[in-house]
């Protein structure tokens, strides 16, 4: 190459020696922020899949709070019949990914609501359950739902 195709193909390339040797330092940066960057992405990712997890659980109990409620508000049926039918819906489809501090009897609670000024007496049905959060470390998530249903006459 001559000495006047060096000094064009420099001056196209940046100019002046400080300009090449910042480049030079430069060499590398696009992988450490593709790193930086793709790890944000990935924890993003996992705290939007955790929601979606808990979110899910959280409708499967009541879900099963509901059923449980109007289990115990038909007709012959009564408050244990009710809790029985919750605790095992909540047994079985939330499996033992969950857990109560009260243990599988302490699952589901049902109570009688009294009708007033022309309300219909309700059943109401409590679910609670305790999640541990798998994607983000943060320790469990307490879930504490209540589902009501019409009581069917006596």
């Amino acid at each position: 190459m001559t000495p006047c195709r060096r000094s064009a193909a420099r001056r196209s390339a940046g100019g002046s020696a400080a300009t090449r040797v910042t480049r030079s330092t430069d060499r590398g940066s696009a992988v450490t922020e593709y790193v930086l960057v793709a790890t944000l992405l990935v924890l993003v990712f996992l705290g939007v899949v955790q929601v979606a997890l808990v979110l899910h659980a959280r409708n499967v109990l009541v879900a099963d709070a509901a059923e449980g409620a109007r289990t115990a508000a038909t007709r012959g049926a009564t408050l244990g019949d009710g809790e029985r039918a919750c605790a095992g819906l909540v047994g079985t489809a939330l499996s033992g990914a969950v857990s109560t501090p009260a243990g599988a009897a302490g699952r589901c609670v049902a109570a009688y609501v009294a009708g007033s000024s022309g309300r219909p007496p309700l059943v109401s049905m409590r679910a609670r359950a305790t999640l541990p959060l798998t994607f983000v470390p943060l320790g469990q998530v307490h879930l504490d739902v209540t589902a009501r249903a019409v009581q069917e006459p006596r």
